[in-house]
């Protein structure tokens, strides 16, 4: 069958223009049963959406009408070019489909090129030539040939950018800017070098293996011939005796790569030649002796090093991250090019000499998370090339250096755990700062006014600061002419249990009047004030586990997402009008706010889209259609709803759901809805998925009038932002059916079920958004069998709903069209990145384990 089936993914916070993640393009005699196989139950089994047609065995020679929307609505094709992939009509038609929208709709293309070469692709040669020679006889001057040969070798111009499975002749590749080495090229070089001397390694140029090199470094047989030894032991393999002049003849050694080797003895020198040691768990106390003049890269992190010697001019990394015998970093002005330094995790490290913060102008990176002894760090920063400084944990540290210049290039500033009372005003000169971490800084009070100065700072976390009572700007300094401006325009603000009741974060916040996500959860706050609502780009707050706050005087106008579970004390929310007065509002998650009193947020069915949980027991009144549920532990229910004159389905501008639920550990429930026949299917992936609740809550929901405009479409449409898909039929009647559902079993047992639908003005109505009760025409169903529920799948050869939630490869062949519509709807849409990511890991696992027959 057709495995066409339309699914979406989604998610409380993410919306995706597509309908797919993928598109798999393949020809099915070459790879249906072997890599393709192989690749869609990966894919699927990582939740990334992907479309796959198996009804080869049923196609023409025209391409299915079916599968152009599906490619169309797939943000990445990966192209399977098989021996035979040309063979078929079908397959050309869809690269040139595929190629269409790389180019109308950017989409993005990934080649697989499967025991093929990508130059008998781009020249045609080969069995590419033979088949296109084949179509030119029977097309016979037809457009379309040179349309897919012109398709052909645009795709096989993208070859190196991918993933290229046992193409030998291939051998190197580019991905991401890096050159990459075939297995076979690697292998067959090593035995070239190998065949350079087979009795003996130690006169070889490079050693790999592990024997050789233990052989080479205890017997002391190297030779000037050797110039690099890259080698990875065995973890459980046995300890080599280490030879005091064990590099003392290989005077040409530039290279020294060494893994999971356990050593024993001295070594008294290396060879002054070389350019990269890279030892970890180097057993040596110190270094060894050699001038170093050429030493480019120097790791020996988990080492037993004590002291650093550091005296390399050329140097430009140096790792020594978890070495916790080094107590000091000493003068560094040896080393003026050095670029990166790592020292996180040397527990016993105390002092980091002045002239790292002075002298280093190369300096990029600089890590010292972890040094819980740290007291010392340089008093001055001058470091113009630092992108990113990160001294997190570093809980004896309290002091933060002077800025003596500008630094326009540092992005990051992580300060989580260290014991810093206050910033430095100079602060004000890290200009090109986009986030800065203070975390658990228990002692920090206060932030400098110069914080209002960085125009690029959007992100500043202060969590878990209980003493924290000023931010930086009292009221008379804004109107001083102070500057006040960031030009983030979606500034994250994060306060999570850090002492509010007695600080003025929001009176004088002037600055942050771009301020868009706000997270105060488990802080101290009695109450949010009303100087909130003049945060106009404010979308997101979160007040989870405030449970000193009592009320909630107004919300930000732009508001969409407001969590406030285990508010315990909290009573009131802000007033709203008879015209909704938030119009963006999406959720409000209340869970265990027991005292809360919903007032007339419950008494107006006509509001936007908004989605909410909260402590109760009972259905809201003006429910049309409510149903008491009687068998106990029911994860199912079902309405059955006719439509009663003069009303018609197309008089509906909105639906309400609502359900009462039993204390759950997660919350997880969907909701499908359905149009005589045709499926309509919406995956309710609720903001209160995580919220633990310990007594009965109602989960309320309303589908907007937009949403409800696809009631009355008579075509296949992706859906909306929030993820409603279906298929439509001609034969359209006014009767819906309305079925709430746990998304794993026993995630939700349902106690009472509503369904509320609201009409436009009819003409013999004068009211305006009326919802009419039609008690007489509904029918409820409890746990009704599955195979009933199959049974009403599209007359279109859509998807049946299903119990199932998971991938079983066992079922790949009968099931992967309903597993893979699903299971998508239950995640994130993948990134490009994570997909390419995934299809060279895919790649290393095929060959590794020799999938091919």
């Amino acid at each position: 069958m057709s495995l066409s089936t339309i699914s979406s993914s989604s998610s409380s916070s993410i919306t995706s223009p597509w309908l797919y993640d993928v598109f798999l393009s393949f020809r099915g005699e070459d790879t249906r049963d072997t890599l393709t196989a192989h690749l869609y139950h990966a894919l699927i089994q990582k939740g990334i959406r992907t479309f796959i047609d198996d009804d080869e065995v049923k196609r023409g020679d025209e391409i299915s009408t079916k599968l152009l929307p599906a490619i169309e609505d797939s943000r990445i094709s990966i192209i399977i070019l098989s021996k035979n992939y040309a063979s078929s009509t079908w397959c050309l038609d869809e690269l040139v489909k595929i190629l269409e929208c790389k180019k109308s709709k950017q989409q993005i293309v990934l080649p697989v090129f499967y025991h093929v070469d990508p130059s008998d692709i781009r020249h045609q040669r080969g069995t590419f030539g033979e088949v296109l020679a084949k179509h030119a006889e029977k097309l016979n001057g037809d457009m379309k040939l040179q349309m897919w040969k012109t398709a052909l070798q645009e795709v096989a111009n993208l070859s190196g950018d991918h993933l290229i499975i046992n193409g030998e002749k291939c051998l190197i590749s580019e991905l991401n800017g890096k050159l990459q080495m075939h297995d076979l090229l690697r292998d067959m070089g090593r035995e070239v070098v190998r065949q350079q001397s087979h009795e003996k390694p130690g006169a070889r140029s490079r050693l790999f293996n592990h024997e050789d090199v233990r052989d080479v470094l205890e017997e002391d047989t190297g030779t000037e011939n050797v110039q690099a030894i890259v080698v990875d032991f065995p973890e459980d393999d046995d300890m080599i005796r280490l030879s005091s002049k064990a590099f003392k003849k290989m005077k040409r050694l530039r290279l020294f790569r060494c893994r999971n080797a356990r050593f024993y003895g001295e070594l008294k020198s290396l060879p002054n030649g070389i350019r990269v040691l890279d030892w970890p768990k180097c057993p040596l106390q110190s270094l060894p002796q050699f001038h170093g003049d050429r030493l480019v890269i120097l790791r020996m992190p988990f080492s037993l090093i004590q002291e650093i010697r550091l005296e390399f001019k050329n140097l430009t990394v140096m790792d020594f991250r978890g070495c916790e015998f080094i107590t000091k970093l000493s003068d560094i002005s040896s080393c003026p090019n050095l670029m990166k330094i790592n020292l996180s995790y040397c527990k016993n490290l105390v002092e980091v000499h002045d002239s790292v913060g002075l002298i280093l102008d190369k300096l990029v990176y600089l890590r010292l998370n972890g040094c819980f002894n740290l007291k010392s760090f340089p008093r001055r920063l001058q470091l113009r090339s630092m992108g990113f400084l990160d001294l997190s944990d570093c809980s004896s540290l309290q002091n933060f250096p002077e800025i003596e210049c500008e630094l326009e290039i540092l992005r990051e500033v992580h300060l989580r755990g260290t014991a810093i009372e206050e910033l430095p005003s100079s602060i004000g000169y890290l200009t090109g700062l986009e986030s800065l971490v203070l975390g658990s800084c228990v002692n920090l009070k206060r932030l400098p006014s110069s914080i209002h100065q960085l125009r690029s700072l959007g992100w500043i976390e202060l969590n878990d600061c209980p003493n924290i009572i000023s931010f930086g700007m009292e009221e008379e300094e804004v109107h001083n002419g102070q500057p006040t401006n960031s030009t983030t325009s979606n500034f994250h603000l994060f306060l999570t249990n850090s002492g509010l009741s007695k600080s003025n974060f929001l009176e004088p916040f002037h600055f942050f009047s771009k301020l868009g996500y706000l997270d105060l959860s488990g802080s101290d706050i009695v109450s949010i004030p009303s100087s909130i609502k003049t945060y106009v780009r404010l979308w997101y707050v979160s007040l989870n586990d405030c449970k000193q706050l009592q009320d909630i005087k107004e919300f930000p106008p732009n508001l969409k997402v407001v969590s406030a579970s285990g508010c315990i004390s909290l009573e009131s929310l802000p007033e709203i009008s008879k015209e909704f007065n938030f119009p963006r509002l999406e959720w409000i998650g209340l869970a265990r706010c027991y005292k809360v009193n919903m007032g007339n947020w419950m008494s107006n069915p006509a509001w936007n889209q908004v989605e909410m949980i909260f402590p109760g027991k009972k259905i809201p009144d003006w429910f049309s259609y409510c149903k008491e549920i009687t068998i106990s532990n029911s994860d199912w229910c079902e309405f059955d709803i006719k439509v009663a004159p003069p009303y018609n389905l197309d008089d509906i501008i909105g639906i309400a759901f609502c359900a009462v639920i039993e204390p759950v550990a997660t919350i997880e429930l969907e909701v499908y809805i359905m149009r005589g026949d045709t499926f309509f299917s919406r995956y309710w992936d609720t903001r209160a998925a995580f919220d633990e609740i310990d007594s009965d809550h109602v989960w309320l929901r309303y589908l907007t009038t937009e949403d409800i405009t696809h009631l009355r479409v008579v075509s296949v449409d992706q859906g909306d932002d929030q993820g409603i898909i279906f298929e439509s039929t001609p034969n359209l009647v006014d009767n819906l059916r309305i079925i709430f559902e746990s998304s794993d079993p026993n995630s939700v047992i349902f106690k009472r079920c509503g369904v509320h639908l609201l009409y436009k003005q009819h003409e013999q109505n004068a009211e305006d958004h009326v919802g009419v009760p039609h008690h007489e025409n509904i029918d409820v169903h409890l746990n009704a069998p599955i195979e009933d529920i199959g049974n009403l799948a599209n007359p279109m050869g859509g998807s049946q709903l299903s119990k199932r939630r998971r991938v079983d490869y066992d079922d790949y062949k009968d099931d992967h069209n309903i597993e893979s519509n699903l299971y998508a709807q239950q995640r994130k849409p993948a990134s490009t990145l994570e997909i390419e990511l995934f299809l060279r890991d895919f790649n290393t696992w095929y060959r590794k384990y020799n999938l091919d027959p």
